[in-house]
């Protein structure tokens, strides 16, 4: 396991290395800047570790498996939308 964290640290900071303000998505393994992750205060760097449309995708896919959370619609073109959150009970 702790090999496997600093593999990933090491491919974030290559990623990133002399791009300041950019992160690495762990999802789509892209350098892209701080503003395309959304916050998390209990980050380092206080953003999430996938980009937002990483996150998307990836709560959509867990609520079409029945995790709660989002409703989504899946679009004509095959994309899935998320249109308003469930409560949970």
């Amino acid at each position: 396991m702790r090999a496997a964290r600093s593999v990933i640290r090491a491919l974030r900071l290559a990623a990133s290395e002399g791009k300041p303000g950019t992160k690495l998505c762990l999802d789509c393994k892209q350098a892209l800047p701080l503003d395309a992750f959304y916050r998390h205060p209990d980050n380092r760097d206080g953003r999430q570790s996938r980009c937002k449309p990483c996150d998307n995708r990836n709560r959509a896919t867990r609520a079409l498996r029945g995790g709660g959370g989002p409703d989504v619609v899946r679009r004509p073109d095959g994309s899935l939308e998320v249109v308003r959150m469930r409560r949970r009970s």
